[in-house]
């Protein structure tokens, strides 16, 4: 499910309403969604990468907002963007980027969210960054440069060296072992204590997060790893695997929304390094379950 997005970024500085000579008079036509995304300025980084500045008008709506880029023109499909945030609904003004590939398109939105339910993403705006001084040969076009691709003819993601992805098994979007699929009430067997409904408005965030083996179970080297998470609101969600060996993100961050929840191969189980790992769910940065498993 996750795809890899090849993108390296340094830093990320945002300056709160204010911070620009110039001020909002009156509402635009796209209240409450953030307008005017303007790019002020580019330029190159000596390492070769590309930098830009840009700024935005926004209305102080909502509880908070995220910034997506993208160096695909897919509508912002999960999995290949980058999201940063959550920032005050007040920011409005600067936001400055380092380390974005040089000489590539970048798709750029500002996506509000009202606190309760609903997202209010403005206009996509497209650029393409400067030609810096480093040259980068990317042979297939897969953002993974020549010196660094140990397939350089044959596209892939980064986390597979920029050889192409293996092929993960046939799989359904249900738990073939607890019979759950989203949109349902999470399985009592994986999440105790979740399925009852909160009558509370809004909902506090719930969520519930495990593995198609029982809880705790061993799983050998190579051995298929499935995961399944189940969330009872729109929120963005973070799966991130803790192993002896480190911790990484396999899901995510993405915005989540009905049917909530869903099922993926995760990869496959890697021993050594043997030991206890754990699977955390995270709701808006948040942590909201946790599940484990142990590799030996």
């Amino acid at each position: 499910m996750r795809k890899a997005l090849v993108l390296s970024i340094l830093v990320l500085t945002l300056s709160m309403a204010g911070a620009v000579a110039g001020s909002r008079v009156q509402k635009a036509e796209a209240y409450p969604e953030a307008d005017g995304l303007r790019i002020v300025n580019t330029w190159c980084n000596p390492d070769g990468t590309a930098g830009f500045t840009f700024a935005f008008n926004s209305y102080n709506f909502g509880a908070y907002m995220f910034i997506d880029i993208s160096h695909s023109n897919n509508g912002f499909f999960p999995g290949t963007y980058v999201v940063n945030g959550p920032y005050p609904a007040s920011t409005n003004s600067f936001s400055t980027w380092y380390g974005i590939r040089a000489s590539a398109p970048v798709y750029l939105r500002v996506n509000v969210f009202d606190g309760f339910f609903w997202w209010y993403p403005s206009q996509t705006i497209q650029f393409f960054t400067p030609a810096c001084g480093i040259q980068v040969i990317d042979s297939d076009n897969d953002g993974v440069p020549n010196n660094i691709d140990a397939c350089p003819f044959q596209p892939g993601p980064s986390w597979n060296n920029g050889c192409p992805a293996p092929v993960p098994p046939p799989q359904s979007n249900c738990d073939p072992v607890t019979g759950w699929c989203p949109g349902q009430a999470p399985p009592a067997s994986r999440c105790p204590g979740q399925q009852a409904q909160i009558l509370i408005f809004p909902p506090p965030q719930m969520g519930c997060v495990w593995h198609f083996k029982a809880e705790g179970a061993n799983y050998g080297n190579g051995e298929q790893l499935h995961v399944c998470y189940w969330v009872n609101q729109q929120m963005t969600v973070e799966i991130r695997n803790q192993t002896p060996a480190g911790t990484n993100t396999i899901a995510g961050p993405q915005v989540d929304v009905p049917p909530h929840g869903m099922c993926f191969f995760a990869g496959n189980v890697s021993v050594p390094p043997a030991g206890l790992r754990t699977l955390t769910l995270y709701g808006n940065n948040t942590a909201l379950d946790t599940s484990t498993y142990n590799g030996q």
